[in-house]
């Protein structure tokens, strides 16, 4: 949700109400519609699960004049690229065909930045695990961190220009000092873990969770990250790899 009303601002703030385009994995944007039609923003769902439908779905969206195009979830595309390897291979993926997947994914990344859309990439997040030797000596596999759930080891967190770690919290409810449990309400939380502008490096946004959408309501996410697209509207410039 958060997403779509990032999505709702560029389309309203920057250009003049195109369209929004989605590739909806597991869906659940139709749910959004109504948010969109308040915005008088066409919202285009496809919901073709595959890795060429993706790549076909970024085309589509960029012929129509649509403004955002959004991949929900990319770790499911991911999934789906794995398991056609695996099907080609026996099911597994020997080490002298990883490389063969890193570079059919890699035709992915590139069009995703090469892309003149404001393109969006959603996704799940895994846990980073390393062998960390303890206080007594052992040696025990460890969480360090996480990461992007897609793109194999590396991670597809690398190519964005903004990476956002998303999170849920349960505020409870205070009266007269004393905390109500069971009652509270929910906000949304994004940890800026890059931001290529610098404009919002290492901030920590919080959003309060909404009972219904009035127009205008992408606001609240809108001014929060804005600095991040007027330092990218600064550039004039949309830098393309030389694939």
């Amino acid at each position: 949700t958060s997403a779509a009303l990032l999505a709702l601002a560029l389309s309203k703030e920057l250009h003049n109400g195109a369209p929004v385009f989605v590739t909806d994995t597991e869906p659940g944007w139709q749910f959004l519609k109504g948010i969109f039609a308040q915005e008088r923003v066409e919202l285009i769902q496809r919901t073709v699960p595959t890795f060429r439908a993706a790549l076909a779905d970024l085309r589509e969206a960029e012929k129509i004049g649509a403004c955002v195009w959004v991949i929900d979830s990319a770790t499911v595309i991911w999934q789906e690229l794995m398991q056609s390897f695996k099907a080609k291979n026996g099911g597994d993926i020997p080490i002298n065909v990883w490389g063969d997947l890193k570079q059919l994914w890699g035709e992915y990344t590139t069009r995703f930045l090469n892309s003149p859309l404001h393109c969006f990439a959603l996704g799940r997040l895994g846990n980073v695990m390393e062998n960390v030797e303890n206080d007594n000596g052992k040696i025990q596999l460890t969480k360090i961190g996480t990461a992007f759930k897609a793109g194999g080891s590396e991670s597809f967190g690398y190519e964005p220009h903004l990476l956002l770690e998303m999170s849920l919290e349960r505020k409870a409810k205070k009266k007269n000092g004393l905390v109500l449990e069971g009652e509270g309400r929910m906000v949304h939380g994004a940890d800026v873990l890059k931001d290529r502008t610098w404009a919002l490096n290492g901030k920590v946004i919080r959003w309060s969770d909404k009972t219904k959408y009035v127009p205008g309501g992408y606001s609240q996410v809108w001014e929060a990250l804005k600095p991040h697209f007027d330092m990218v509207q600064q550039t004039m410039a949309l830098v393309k790899i030389d694939a």
